[in-house]
């Protein structure tokens, strides 16, 4: 109920028009199991959402909130980030302390680093070792 005053809202009142618990929304993306880190490309319109139960990120359709596909990654994916520009999606799995590097066009694996804890930030000369390339 709204009381206006010389066309100026002087006060509102909402009526609780329910008498149980508020419901609780209805998702806007389903079927993504244990959802922990999201990240978004506003230029291709998708949204990436690592599940950390199912080790999988998975790439949604921004317009329809619709799942496209899933892409595997290390062991419990918590955190999310894509570049833009070069896209690369980069995945930071908890469980095997290590990050992923995907192509966020094909979910293909760029490149897969295992970061120690509490261990010093890898040189040029340590990141070179082993590393796919870019």
């Amino acid at each position: 109920e709204v009381t206006l005053t010389n066309a100026q809202c002087v006060q509102t009142r909402f009526k609780n028009r329910q008498a149980g618990a508020t419901p609780t929304p209805e998702p806007l993306i389903r079927n993504i199991p244990h959802p922990k880190g999201i990240a978004a490309n506003s230029q291709t319109n998708r949204i990436y959402v690592a599940s950390q139960t199912a080790n999988r990120v998975y790439q949604v359709d921004g317009a329809s909130n619709a799942v496209i596909t899933s892409w595997p990654t290390g062991a419990q994916p918590f955190g999310v980030a894509i570049n833009r520009n070069t896209g690369k999606l980069y995945v930071a799995n908890f469980e095997g302390d290590s990050l992923s590097i995907l192509n966020s066009a094909n979910g293909s694996l760029l490149n897969g680093q295992a970061v120690a804890p509490d261990s010093p930030a890898p040189t040029p000369a340590s990141r070179s070792r082993g590393r796919a390339p870019a």
